[in-house]
């Protein structure tokens, strides 16, 4: 990260294992690999792993001098694009797959590839809003073709589609979609046309696809995230009153399997997860609990998974054995139940005079759920 902005940059490690030891020698390539000018990317790899996609803008060049970098610019940026980096070459030898052009100046993209390796699925942006354009390229006949070969399945900005997976049997995507839905649901998407053989115009003449649901909408919970496991399992975080709630289904039909027990009130950080492993972590966090992580094993013949504890963070002169976390629900004037947390070191009682710190954020759909309390505030009377 550069200078504690947004800016990032993507370095290429080589890693050289020694077989006498089995350890690993981990070597910097140099600038030679060092990838800049980037922004709200993520990293999606080709399935050889020979390279991946990323996201980035423009670099600074004689078209465009008057653009920093350097943490302190506030000028807008335009031109964000999707780019191919092949592994043993330099950034000026990245292929540009698609750019926002001059009237979607300030689009936003990101992209996933399929664990099949046959999609390049892009996600398209044009402002924080929960809505995107939803477009794919066939990787096994356009790998090294440009930008005329995608295909916008969705070509306008009226609802968010998340990536989760493709089925090629089904010839489908697996989505989650706040389509007709504002708390989420998962959703198959089967394509009506076979894109291999129509050509790009003919296939954005018709529509595209049907969908049904695999996990539909509920009527409180809002759906935070999905991931394929096991080949036919979906591992999946819900939201209730600002708690998180982690829970496996069958891919098929839909069906609740498990409801994973949490060590307390909290919050699902980080899932990894891989359609074809029968394992998977997850990282538990909360008021006063920095990280655990756990280690599910989905491969037991009893319905109910193996659930092993890994890894803890551990903060100096906090023991979270020592505190209490309470829910309440608080109703505001218009009759709302706005749901609180009261966090307290467990020996002590609550009064009318007990005094409370009152901690509040305003981020739209982002909840204060994993808040980062000084040690201070923890030690003071409650």
């Amino acid at each position: 990260r550069e200078c504690g902005s947004d800016w990032v940059s993507i370095s290429v490690l080589e890693i050289i294992e020694k077989n006498e030891s089995n350890s690993a020698i981990i070597r910097h390539l140099g600038d030679k690999e060092t990838l800049k000018w980037i922004k709200f990317s993520s990293i999606a790899w080709i399935h050889d792993e020979s390279g991946f996609y990323y996201c980035r803008y423009p670099a600074v060049n004689d078209s465009n001098p008057k653009f920093t970098a350097d943490g302190t610019e506030t000028n807008a940026l335009f031109g964000h694009g999707i780019y191919y980096h092949a592994l043993g070459t330099t950034q000026d030898e990245d292929r540009l797959i698609v750019r926002a052009s001059e009237e979607s100046a300030t689009w936003l993209f990101g992209c996933n590839v399929s664990e099949c390796g046959k999609w390049l699925v892009i996600s398209v942006y044009e402002s924080c809003a929960p809505k995107n354009q939803l477009w794919i390229v066939d990787l096994s006949k356009y790998f090294n073709r440009e930008s005329d070969h995608i295909v916008k399945i969705i070509d306008e900005f009226h609802a968010q589609f998340g990536f989760i997976a493709y089925e090629e049997q089904e010839n489908c995507f697996i989505l989650s979609t706040n389509l007709n839905a504002p708390r989420k649901r998962v959703v198959r998407m089967h394509l009506n046309v076979h894109l291999d053989s129509t050509s790009n115009s003919d296939v954005n003449a018709v529509p595209l696809f049907r969908m049904n649901d695999i996990i539909s909408e509920r009527t409180s919970d809002v759906l935070s995230s999905a991931q394929i496991v096991n080949r036919d399992q979906l591992v999946t975080v819900f939201r209730r009153d600002v708690i998180d709630i982690l829970q496996l289904f069958n891919l098929r039909n839909g069906e609740l399997l498990h409801t994973f027990e949490l060590p307390d009130l909290g919050s699902i950080d980080q899932i990894h997860a891989n359609s074809l492993s029968q394992i998977f972590t997850f990282q538990f966090s909360n008021f006063t609990t920095a990280g655990i992580s756990f280690l599910v094993d989905l491969s037991h013949s009893s319905s109910t998974p193996s659930v092993t504890q890994i890894a803890q963070i551990n903060v100096p002169h906090i023991n979270p054995s020592s505190y209490q976390t309470e829910q309440i629900f608080a109703t505001s004037k218009d009759g709302t139940s706005v749901p609180m947390f009261i966090i307290r070191k467990r020996r002590n009682r609550i009064t009318e005079n007990t005094y409370t710190l009152n901690t509040t954020s305003h981020t739209l759909n982002t909840p204060a759920d994993t808040l980062n309390t000084p040690a201070d505030y923890l030690n003071t009377p409650a």
